[in-house]
């Protein structure tokens, strides 16, 4: 069976982790981050304890974002991931601010009437 595009967003902002980094991505004025900019605003998010620990954990998030979470959001057209560059786009604002705000993407489970 084929993944629609709905499956595929939903699939990708299952994970808690790809959805603070939606919110990284909302929460900002630039037009891309770099991974390691990403890595660090999850860290101080997450761990709860001194600048060090801080650092040693945005160094583990960045092998997993770059391996992981943000492949999965780039596969599902949420943002662009230059690994090469290690920068990421905003690709789809509106599913980015929904997640962002805590709502269900737009467009998402919605069928196109044409279609029935």
């Amino acid at each position: 069976m084929t993944k629609t595009a709905d499956d595929l967003i939903l699939e990708a902002l299952a994970n808690e982790r790809r959805r603070r980094i939606c919110k990284v991505l909302a929460n900002t004025d630039r037009t891309a981050l770099g991974v390691d900019r990403i890595a660090h605003r999850l860290a101080t998010r997450e761990e709860d304890s001194t600048t060090r620990s801080i650092s040693k954990h945005a160094e583990t998030l960045v092998v997993e974002l770059h391996h992981v979470h943000l492949p999965k959001l780039d596969g599902a057209g949420i943002v662009e991931f230059d690994s090469d560059g290690g920068t990421v786009y905003c690709r789809d604002e509106r599913v980015v601010g929904s997640v962002a705000a805590g709502r269900v993407p737009p467009e998402v489970g919605r069928t196109d009437p044409d279609e029935s």
